[in-house]
């Protein structure tokens, strides 16, 4: 069985309306859009109003399932069998919504293709926007060999930067850790510790547990480093509901320190919690992670920890660096991309993923 995790730097929907590569058309839904609104704020509705408001919602179709906006009415309606059937903006309550289609680029489908070429039973993936995005790219991206189960759990990031895994293996609970909080009353986790129970059958179950640290960047080093260090302790306290000498359990996802930094150390040192990477050959590059410069040997910040009750069990450990692109020609001749990627606009993520084998 195989189980690795992946930053894909952004998983994220698009307007429709401007997730094509018709900038007319664009404009003309965006005019008519901003026109629609004006109409629909007025307190009361002219029989001029009301033609203009329907021949906009039938030209862009607004009243089915395959426009690119739609109305969310929640009270009372403004549009019902071919009419407009409110008489002013108090007689219904209700907005104009987007629909939204996964981002169409080369950099998404480089995506799946280093996603095929992990042939992973358990994917832990970090910087997905929501369930319905992660089905969308399973079903349309990965449509070759989607994975039958596919789970997000909504993190506390109000981007929508969350943690999602994809499984060929049935899940069979979830929790979530995105209300545990500091002592000054703040959420701990900058997304979530999302924990996922998986069924081996015929085996066990085993126990995966999905990060997403805070980064390095916007804020000062010291309050990031803080911030971490209280993730890290955090998840060190999850783990004692579980005993890692004797049960199957991982943690995965995208730290953002390196493995010698003071703000991993109550996760990196808990006893009964090993570093994959330790299966790795001694002389082996450990970095994960596309830096402007090129990357330090050891500049890993994406982990799978495993514990010591699943450790006999591993196999082979390896580093995908494919979906990279590399400004340095130095790094690309030794790590060269797939041949889609071609720049750093078409590359599958500035992150490596990192898998892991396990005879189980």
């Amino acid at each position: 069985m195989r189980i690795a995790s992946y930053n894909v730097e952004n998983l994220f929907s698009r307007v429709s309306a401007i997730n094509g590569d018709d900038p007319d058309k664009t404009t003309v839904v965006l005019n008519d859009v901003a026109e629609l609104q004006r109409l629909i704020e007025q307190p009361l509705y002219s029989d001029n109003d009301k033609a203009r408001m329907l021949q906009i919602l039938r030209k862009h179709k607004a009243t089915g399932s395959t426009g690119p906006f739609f109305l969310q009415e929640t009270r009372r309606r403004l549009y019902s069998k071919g009419k407009i059937v409110a008489d002013g903006r108090g007689d219904w309550i209700g907005a104009i919504e987007w629909r939204r289609d996964l981002i169409q680029a080369p950099a998404i489908e480089n995506t799946g293709c280093i996603i095929n070429e992990l042939k992973a039973d358990i994917l832990c993936l970090v910087e997905v926007e929501s369930r319905p995005v992660l089905r969308r790219f399973n079903d349309n991206i990965l449509k070759d060999a989607p994975y039958p189960h596919a789970m997000l759990i909504d993190g506390n990031d109000e981007r929508g930067i969350d943690v999602a895994m994809l499984c060929r293996r049935p899940l069979c609970d979830m929790r979530s850790h995105v209300d545990d909080l500091d002592l000054n009353g703040r959420p701990v986790f900058s997304r979530d510790c999302a924990e996922f129970e998986v069924d081996i059958p015929g085996v066990r179950h085993l126990w995966v547990l999905l990060n997403h640290f805070k980064s390095r960047g916007y804020g000062s080093k010291a309050a990031n480093d803080a911030k971490r260090k209280r993730q890290a302790e955090t998840v060190a306290s999850i783990l004692r509901r579980f005993d890692l000498h004797t049960q199957w359990v991982v943690v995965a996802g995208d730290f953002n320190e390196l493995p010698k930094s003071d703000s991993l150390a109550p996760l990196l040192k808990l006893p009964g919690l090993r570093n994959s990477f330790e299966k790795l050959p001694n002389d082996a590059d450990r970095w994960t992670h596309r830096d402007d410069a090129a990357p330090s040997k050891n500049d890993q910040i994406d982990y799978l920890l495993v514990s010591e009750g699943l450790w006999p069990h591993l196999r082979q450990v390896g580093i995908e660096r494919r979906g990279i692109w590399s400004d340095t020609k130095k790094v690309r001749a030794k790590y060269p991309p797939l041949t889609t990627v071609t720049r750093d606009t078409s590359s599958a993520s500035d992150h490596a993923a990192i898998w892991a084998d396990f005879d189980l």
